[in-house]
């Protein structure tokens, strides 16, 4: 921990306090929601306590920002946000370090919530298979066949 506040200074232990300036909460948060895979490159566990307020947390915070301000690449600001620690860098690099991260990443949906589409059911009528075979071979009378029904082979 940290003896921030000094003994002596009338300063409430807070975020709003702290000697580091702080990253917007709700942009930290839709972070953690809507990228997790961006949010699970830096580290830390202190974001929700830091959230509500937990003073030993904001004591663990003033720590660790101490160390770690001054970090540049992207798993130390993520670990910055995480933190709730504004980069040194400033706000705006922080946001065009996310928006290039974003940029690259891919939001691949929930699989259990896409539906697999059926797949596609071929009547064949086995006199036409039959005499297709007998004429060109086994594999072009299948294709025939199926493309006649589907317009493709694949």
């Amino acid at each position: 921990m940290t003896d921030w506040p000094a003994p002596g200074m009338s300063l409430k232990v807070s975020v709003l306090t702290s000697e580091y300036r702080g990253f917007p909460a709700a942009e930290a948060q839709a972070l953690k929601e809507d990228w997790p895979a961006i949010w699970d490159m830096g580290e830390g566990d202190l974001f929700d306590k830091l959230l509500t307020g937990d003073a030993n947390a904001i004591r663990a915070r003033e720590k660790w920002a101490a160390r770690n301000v001054d970090g540049y690449d992207l798993p130390a600001v993520i670990s910055q946000i995480r933190h709730l620690v504004r980069s040194s860098r400033g706000i705006d690099y922080v946001r065009l370090l996310l928006s290039h991260a974003k940029e690259q990443m891919v939001k691949i949906p929930d699989p259990v919530t896409v539906p697999l589409a059926p797949a596609p059911v071929v009547e064949v009528d086995p006199a036409d298979v039959i005499s297709q075979v007998m004429q060109r071979g086994v594999i072009p009378a299948i294709e025939a066949a199926i493309r006649s029904q589907t317009g493709r082979v694949s």
